[in-house]
């Protein structure tokens, strides 16, 4: 991530700017609300031709009254992108000709005639009397809808101004090409042509052809170029029949990747035209690794205003002006012409004409240059592409949904499952909209995502304070290439782009375009402050399965089998190096979080306070990883990383890739990620996917939601936005709720816009998930009563050392009122006050510094909760810290209804009570994966430890640095224990026994040891070892078949382990006399809880009557899902 080196190139003047009413008018429902419709596409301007056929193909019934056609579309070109820029509403009527005959009626002979001006745009320039052309970067079709019914638009005919002032016998001619087919960072809206290499020079050859231009008169011709030349200049020559026309000279860039990626020229220059161009481009630099592209370049050339034999369009910026009235005159004409004016592409009109000799004539006003379409009437006509029939529809009309869901093509079905979910489980209003629906209505089918803001907006104008929508959530991938070129894009919800497309740090993707929703905001508008209106979220699935498994994870994330003190903890993770800047800033960060809301434990993973490991791969922290791993176990809310990273890890060390999040074991605790770091979630880039993606897609596992970053950014910035973040998503409301994930992201991003200058920094951070999902924030309040039988109202009396404290308290709700129906369990933490860590200085970058922590637990159980009150007792340690300091007691207590957490830190301590006498250590009883287990079993390669820890004086789990932890010895790597402090808990209503389960690192197949040692709070300790054979769970292993008792005269039970885990089997028991015949087939299912499972059998055989006396052989056959088998074989004698 790069440092703040260019910040001052990003920032602007912050100035506010009024957000004024909407001032838009809307249709109260949409043209397509009723009626038979289908859907045209052409690709380039002209006249096109319907006929009756074409009309039968649609499923139009002839005859039809000819009044009736009808057909609709939109203006050329791009959507306005600023929230107030130019509007119209729904689709518009286009005015058609309709050729039937004379009868009215149209037959299949018969025929319509439209002009479509293609998805294209020219901008006048009145200044240089020229113009623009603009490419549609969102589609190379337009799109027509054709209806009947009513009395349909049609071409009206101009009406004689009045005598001309001036004759027009010339036009501009305009040529155009751009062939986009490389964007060169993966993001922004511009694309780049041909490219050229300078190690092997090829220039790129055109032939135009100009329709008899003015001999007299210079053309013009304007270029777009683009190089990358590390170190050395490149240049394009543009020469038009040999001669240069043009020259480009572009400056080097550097090699570092938050330079400019490449440079761009644009120059307009005059040549003498001909009627052939020969048009040779040529690229070169001195730099043999220079690369250069071909963005775009047009030709404007005055012509002779004559008929050659085709169609073709014609302007004319001579004499225009105020009053002026022009005599357009066409030679070499026929009278079989006819001309129509389209500078209103949507309301042609077709032109009065005059033919004499061999000219055609029209007078038309001119107060500005206007655009005609000549043609022959009598030739033949393009006929647009039939694409499809278009279902009734009317977003126009919908109600104001409190939770709008747009969903990509294919995933209407979970978009709906997921809204009837919030719609029980949160009360919303909730809308689905397929986003085609969208393009329909409201860019007339061209994929633009001005659509989207546009349809959002109508909603937002319409509605009032709490009837405004506060949820959008895009269901569906995007891609920076809205027209699929690049491997893997496809249609979703589309992304906005920038419009910076070569500076990678001024790039970037934002779905923050869809709520900025105010007539004065605008995306683009430099330095104003634009704000958030609705609440944005992103799931960038595009595929059913990925949609419905994130949806299970949600439903999942909300099931009260999920609820735990996990929900109490937050995480935040520290970045080393660039001069303790990440730790600095998490410091702060991490205050920032307590000072909004005290009831969290904060657990600090700083990288630089572990010990660095050197390896062929590079600098790792191992540590680190175990205790990122160890967290997951255990579970945390809030996962919040600041450093270094990108796409597919965080830190230089790899703290964080997806192999380590595919060992996580997280059993449905899945943690929002906050990520302050570079383009950990670039969505928008189909060619890959990234780590941040992947967490939120991956079933079952990784995170509940991202707050998180799609581009390159500077970490200064990333404080302010992480800091914002913060706060907005722990502070509690005046109802005692938080705010959910969309509603935390717009109040942190709006805190931002208002008091930030960096907006790029801003826009490149995104939410993905649901935005209306709330975090798992428990839903009351947790209090201290009594301490020792002492209210706890004035000042507590000091604790002491080896002394029994016993504590009452209350569950209650925001306002503190008892809650007299809460029955359930409180699970109390209690943490020995703050102490100071010192991280290391591993690096140069990184210099020794000191920051407080407070995460030594002297006791953690759980406790009975009746009618809203509970009771519990511990034990504090001798390892305890005797500086003067509070001890602090962090609660979270669930029922079957809801939760409650909360806090107290007025505990100190002073001095030592006599020690009780007791010189033994814990009784320790061990197990993997279930406590069939026995020592020297065989079990998978990632087993489950489960403990039983019991002494009357308690159990250590300080871990305070005197080495008196639960450690975990693995194949006699003393110099690695691992502790399991974290993992352990108290059984309820007493300190004096728990348990703890733990996930074991993924092992080699063959024989492994454990050591297993404890401590009780007096510092005695204890120890146990167990010994297991490892095999992989990929193949099915099956051994030490039993049976027992054997021999029996009753029923037996069979017994067999094996190496699969939390698996279902189909498992058979086949019995066999000594000749072979089949007595018995026992069937059943098993899920492998642990790695012995086994099968009971009465004793009797296929029929019912009890097995005879003698010797059986018996067969397990065990079967997995994926097809593998495994059979044994063992001999039963019945007595």
């Amino acid at each position: 991530m790069p440092l703040p080196l260019r910040l001052l190139l990003l920032i602007g003047l912050v100035c506010c700017s009024a957000h004024l009413p909407a001032q838009r008018s809307y249709a109260a429902q949409s043209v397509l609300a009723n009626g038979n419709w289908y859907q045209v596409g052409t690709t380039a301007p002209g006249i096109y031709r319907i006929d009756g056929n074409a009309l039968q193909a649609m499923g139009f019934t002839l005859p039809l009254p000819a009044s009736q056609l009808r057909l609709y579309g939109r203006h050329p070109g791009k959507l306005a992108e600023a929230a107030g820029g130019p509007y119209s509403d729904d689709l518009t009527e286009l005015a058609i000709w309709v050729e039937d005959g004379g009868d009215g009626q149209v037959q299949a002979s018969d025929y319509l005639l439209f002009y479509a001006a293609g998805p294209h745009n020219w901008v006048p320039l009145p200044n240089s009397r020229g113009f623009r052309h603009e490419l549609n970067i969102y589609s190379d079709t337009a799109f027509y809808y054709l209806t009947s019914g009513g009395t349909g638009l049609r071409l009206p005919t101009g009406a004689l101004p009045g005598p001309p002032t001036h004759t027009i016998s010339t036009f501009q001619y305009r040529y155009w090409q751009e062939n986009d087919q490389f964007n060169l960072l993966s993001g922004g809206q511009e694309w780049y042509g041909h490219r050229f290499l300078a190690e092997a020079p090829q220039p790129l050859r055109f032939t135009l052809r100009l329709p008899a231009p003015v001999p007299d008169r210079l053309a013009r011709f304007s270029s777009t170029v683009a190089a990358r030349s590390v170190g050395a200049t490149a240049g394009f020559e543009f020469l038009v029949n040999g001669a240069v026309a043009e020259s480009h000279t572009i400056a080097p860039v550097t090699a570092s990747s938050f330079d400019l990626f490449a440079r761009e020229s644009s120059k307009e220059a005059s040549f003498q035209p001909a009627s052939e161009l020969d048009l040779n481009i040529r690229f070169a630099s001195t730099n043999s690794s220079a690369i250069g592209w071909m963005n775009r370049f047009q030709v404007l050339a005055d012509c002779r205003l004559q008929w050659a034999g085709e169609a073709f369009d014609f302007r004319s910026w001579q004499e225009a002006g105020p009053g002026k009235i022009a005599r357009y005159q066409l030679s070499d004409a026929s009278p079989t012409l006819e001309v129509w004016k389209i500078s209103a592409p949507l309301s042609p009109v077709r032109m009065i004409t005059s033919f004499s000799g061999n000219q055609l004539e029209f007078i038309d006003r001119q107060e500005q240059p206007e655009d005609y379409f000549v043609f022959n009437k009598a030739a033949g006509f393009p006929t647009p592409f039939l694409l499809k029939r278009i279902p009734t529809q009317n977003l126009h009309g919908v109600a104001t949904p409190e939770l709008l869901i747009i969903a990509a093509a294919g995933l209407e079905q979970p978009a709906q499952r997921l809204a009837n979910w919030h719609s029980s489980e949160d009360g919303l209003q909730c809308l689905v909209v397929p986003v085609e629906k969208i393009y329909h209505e409201f860019s007339a089918g061209i994929p633009d995502p001005a659509a989207i803001r546009d349809f959002v907006k109508l909603l937002h104008d319409r509605g009032t304070g709490n009837k405004q929508p506060a949820y959008l959530l895009l269901l569906g991938d995007a891609s920076f290439d809205p027209k699929n070129r690049t491997t893997g894009s496809q249609p979703g919800i589309p992304s906005y782009q920038s419009s910076s497309s070569l500076d990678p740090l001024s790039t970037w993707v934002s779905d923050d375009f869809f709520g900025f929703l105010d007539d004065a905001e605008d995306i683009n508008g430099g330095p104003q402050t634009n704000l958030l209106d609705i609440s944005i979220g992103r799931i960038p699935v595009n595929t059913p399965i990925a949609a419905n498994d994130y949806i299970d994870k949600l439903i999942a994330y909300k099931n009260p089998s999920t609820r735990g003190a996990w929900r109490n903890e937050l995480t935040f993770i520290a970045d080393d190096e660039d001069n303790n800047l990440h730790l600095q800033d998490m410091e702060g960060i991490t205050q920032l979080a307590a000072t909004t809301n005290d009831r969290f434990l904060h657990q600090k993973i700083y990288l630089d306070a572990y010990q660095q490991e050197s390896s062929a791969a590079g600098s790792r922290y191992p540590q680190v990883n175990q205790a990122i791993s160890d967290q997951m176990q255990t579970g945390t809310l809030i996962w919040n990383y600041t450093g270094h990273g990108g796409f597919r890890r965080l830190a230089d060390e790899v703290i964080l890739e997806q192999p380590i999040v595919d060992g996580w074991q997280q059993n449905g605790r899945l943690p929002l990620f906050v990520t302050a770091t570079c383009d950990f979630a670039p969505f928008d880039n189909p060619t890959i996917q990234s780590l941040g993606e992947y967490l939120l897609i991956k079933p079952r596992a990784g995170a509940i939601a991202l707050m998180t970053t799609t581009r390159l950014v500077f970490a200064y910035s990333n404080r302010i936005m992480n800091a914002n973040y913060m706060q907005a998503a722990l502070e509690r409301r005046p109802d005692g709720r938080y705010r959910t994930l969309g509603e935390a992201a717009r109040e942190a991003k709006n805190r931002t816009y208002s008091s930030s200058g960096d907006i790029f920094n801003n826009l490149k951070f995104t939410l993905l998930g649901d935005p209306a999902l709330r975090l798992a924030f428990p839903e009351h309040q947790v209090l201290t009563t009594h301490i020792n039988d002492r209210q706890v109202t004035g000042a507590v009396e000091p604790l002491k050392a080896l002394e029994k404290v016993t504590v009452r308290g209350q569950v209650a709700d925001y306002r503190g009122q008892l809650l007299t129906g809460f029955n359930g369990t409180v699970f109390p933490v209690v943490l020995d006050q703050p102490y100071d860590r010192l991280t290391l200085g591993n690096d140069p970058g990184s210099q020794a510094t000191r920051f407080s922590v407070q995460d030594r637990a002297l006791f953690r159980g759980r406790a009975s909760v009746k009618e809203g009150k509970f009771e519990f007792s511990f034990f504090i340690p001798r390892d305890i810290n005797y500086q003067e300091g509070n001890i602090r007691i962090q609660y979270y207590a669930m029922d079957s209804l809801s939760d409650a957490q909360g806090g107290f830190s007025e505990l100190k301590i002073s001095g030592s009570a006599p020690p009780p006498t007791d010189t033994e250590g814990p009784r320790i009883r061990a197990w993997l994966n279930d406590t069939l287990f026995r020592s020297g079993d065989l079990v998978q390669d990632q087993p489950v430890l489960l403990l039983r820890l019991a002494d009357t004086s308690g159990i250590n789990v300080m871990g305070s640095g005197f080495g008196h932890d639960i450690t975990l010895v693995l194949d006699g790597a003393v110099n690695e224990p691992l502790r399991l402090n974290p993992f352990f808990e108290a059984d309820a209503d007493t300190y004096q026994s728990g348990s703890l389960r733990f996930q074991l690192p993924r092992l080699p197949d063959g024989l492994h040891t454990l050591q297993i040692k404890a401590w009780d709070q007096l510092n005695n300790s204890a120890e146990t070892t167990l010994q297991f054979r490892v095999r992989s769970e990929k193949q099915l292993v099956v051994e030490s078949l039993g049976v027992w008792p054997n021999p029996s005269a009753g029923a037996v039970r069979f017994v067999f382990a094996h190496n699969q885990y939390q698996v279902p089997m189909e498992a058979s028991i086949e019995l066999f006399s000594l000749q072979g015949q089949r007595i018995k087939i026992i069937n059943g299912t098993i899920i492998a809880n642990g790695n012995r499972s086994y099968l009971d059998w009465d004793g009797r055989n296929e029929k019912g009557f009890p097995v005879a006396p003698g010797v059986y052989f018996y067969r397990l056959v065990l079967r997995l899902r994926n097809g593998q088998t495994a059979v044994h074989s063992r001999q039963l004698i019945r007595l």
